[in-house]
């Protein structure tokens, strides 16, 4: 696929389409034309892709470009700053989490491995450090769970051009009667379990906040 689509570049230029069942993809090729679309027309090209949204509430994640999610982003940077984003004051959570990374590949003992989800779960504990003042440890079922609900609601089925002719063959599929409402339950329980465990931790936050005493996000 990718040396056909190279080929398709020679002949159409650095933008062209490609149909997959019902659903028409446009490609961009080359930095020039990558940086024209996402850094010159960021209005245009800032937006989340319509199947990823739910019927309530976006957040900020899956929400829809506009006036909305750009308070939301600015309120989210502020908080994060605060706890270190882009400072040397968060360089003692990366050292620690980059530790814990060396001893799970050292823990391989030079056999292959795939590391994107040992890097995946490197950069959760940072951002839940901040989240919820909590990292966790690679094997806690738990983080597994939420890693897995977050995966799947926002991971890697449309990392890749096979993902994305993947993902608009099964939206074909799952208009059958049979299937139509197999994916949006499962974004359901996902979802739903992702809410609970923030709610858990609000609550926990709840009971044991103490004003002089800011420890993260929830806080």
């Amino acid at each position: 696929l990718l040396s056909n689509m190279a080929a398709w570049r020679q002949q159409y230029g650095d933008v062209y389409c490609v149909r997959a069942v019902n659903t028409v993809i446009v490609v961009i090729c080359g930095h020039q034309a990558i940086h024209d679309a996402l850094v010159r027309q960021p209005e245009i090209f800032s937006d989340r892709p319509a199947a990823l949204r739910g019927k309530e509430d976006s957040g900020l994640v899956t929400a829809p470009y506009g006036d909305a999610w750009q308070k939301r982003r600015r309120f989210a940077l502020t908080a994060l700053r605060q706890f270190g984003m882009g400072k040397r004051s968060i360089e003692g959570r990366i050292k620690e989490e980059a530790e814990a990374l060396y001893t799970a590949m050292r823990s391989q003992d030079g056999a292959p491995v795939d590391i994107a989800h040992l890097l995946s779960n490197a950069v959760s504990n940072i951002i839940c450090s901040m989240s919820f003042w909590n990292r966790f440890e690679y094997d806690d079922e738990e983080f597994k769970r939420l890693s897995h609900a977050i995966n799947f609601l926002v991971g890697g089925a449309h990392r890749s051009i096979c993902g994305m002719v993947r993902g608009a063959v099964m939206t074909f599929i799952r208009k059958l009667p049979l299937l139509k409402n197999f994916r949006g339950q499962g974004v359901k329980i996902m979802n739903d379990y992702i809410i609970d465990f923030i709610n858990r931790n609000a609550e926990d936050h709840r009971t044991t906040f103490e004003k002089l005493d800011i420890r993260d996000i929830i806080d």
